[in-house]
């Protein structure tokens, strides 16, 4: 079927013009509302939606909060009053990092109560005030208070990877920021350097990410539970790998993207239109979650996927005539991502890093040896804690090659505009 008589694809095209324009605003489901007024709220109370994000500044965490109880001053007495929505909540770095295994801070337990380890599912209270900013609502934690403890098993899981990272040294906090996007670890010159190469979206969770490891999980699966129940592992892997990350645009796009897929082998379809495909997901992404319409990650990711969809097979069938396969199709992947992409990337950014696309085919390799390594020997230091030292070492060295890599590409100049 061609595209442009493709229902999904035209209703695609047509919901970004009206959502891009400004003709048609998203409205916000979750918009917080309170009977105390702005300035009289002191204080707010909710559950944690999401796992917290380090600003650019590093200097908060933001964090989103359902809202459902709020305390101010009226008058001068304390009143409290129900709230509803979300609420967007900038925490204190201190406060979060509070357990953080080699960032234990003296000033939390001087400022708070106690000390836990913040994360999705706890609910929470936060004293502080509350800043309007283009009718959306921002509240900066002065204190925090744990009210209810909630996702306990996530929230173990995630310190317990932490404190593994940490004992690895640079290379722990590489791999912790490709698996996970928490960059608490990761020292500043080295994300800049990643920055300036135009390889910004390695350490972004992605589509990238979802596909290297549910490859991996689909090749365990079919050569022990059979190729029948394999894509019934792969959904239960893809949602668990969610909740244990987090939920950010790009990597809920791959999430969608590839359980449509799941379904449509499921029922036997063969040869799926994938830009179809895709500008369903667009629209069913823009239902869910509208809040994600005007990010970024993502515009980039829908772009980068549309141009690998749109100029694979024609920068492949090029590159193929000149280098064998095994370079020619992650060349052509990244040359495709990047023809759309890096355009987007131009628009927001005002810059261009020239040798983003070689940089990229460099050191994809190497990312993708350093994940799969990474992954085994946490799994092997998790049973053989007494080799978690050796791994450590390993992992470093692989590192200490992509530190490098990444360092030359950053150094080459950039366009700016």
């Amino acid at each position: 079927m061609k595209l442009y008589k493709n229902p999904c694809v035209i209703a695609a095209f047509i919901c970004a013009i009206l959502l891009y324009s400004g003709i048609i605003v998203p409205v916000c489901r979750n918009q917080f509302r309170s009977l105390l007024s702005l300035e009289n709220i002191s204080s707010v109370q909710g559950y944690i939606k999401n796992i917290p994000s380090k600003t650019s500044s590093g200097n908060y965490y933001k964090v989103i909060c359902s809202t459902d109880k709020v305390t101010g001053l009226v008058n001068g007495f304390s009143v409290k009053s129900a709230s509803y929505g979300d609420l967007t909540v900038y925490v204190p770095a201190v406060f979060v990092e509070a357990f953080f295994p080699g960032k234990l801070y003296s000033e939390a337990k001087n400022k708070t109560d106690e000390l836990f380890f913040l994360d999705y599912g706890e609910k929470v209270s936060f004293t502080g005030n509350i800043i309007e900013n283009d009718n959306s609502f921002s509240f900066f934690a002065k204190d925090i208070h744990l009210l209810k403890a909630g996702n306990c098993f996530f929230s173990y899981l995630h310190l317990q990877f932490k404190k593994l990272m940490y004992q690895w040294g640079s290379a722990g906090a590489l791999f912790l920021a490709l698996l996970t996007a928490s960059k608490e670890y990761l020292d500043n010159v080295i994300i800049n350097s990643f920055r300036d190469a135009g390889l910004s979206h390695i350490l972004a969770l992605s589509g990238f990410h979802l596909s290297f490891l549910s490859s991996g999980i689909l090749l365990f699966s079919k050569r022990t539970i059979g190729k029948k129940y394999s894509g019934l592992l792969l959904i239960l892997f893809q949602i668990f790998f969610l909740f244990f990350v987090g939920i950010t645009p790009s990597l809920f796009r791959a999430f969608l993207f590839s359980i449509v897929l799941i379904f449509a082998s499921f029922v036997h379809v063969k040869n799926a239109n994938r830009i179809a495909i895709l500008s369903f997901v667009f629209l069913l992404h823009c239902c869910i979650f509208p809040s994600h319409i005007y990010t970024i990650s993502f515009i980039l990711s829908y772009a980068a996927t549309f141009g690998i969809l749109i100029f694979f097979d024609i920068y492949n069938r090029f590159l193929i005539r000149y280098m064998p396969a095994l370079i020619s199709s992650p060349l052509a992947v990244s040359c495709s991502a990047q023809s759309v992409a890096s355009i987007v990337a131009a628009f927001f950014f005002k810059t261009f890093p020239v040798f983003s696309v070689f940089a990229s085919l460099v050191i994809s390799p190497f990312i993708e040896a350093f994940l799969s390594l990474g992954i085994f020997a946490f799994i092997v230091s998790l049973c053989l804690p007494f080799l978690s030292s050796l791994f450590g070492v390993i992992m470093q060295m692989v590192a200490n090659v992509i530190f490098t890599i990444v360092y030359f590409f950053s150094s080459l100049p950039i366009i700016n505009f």
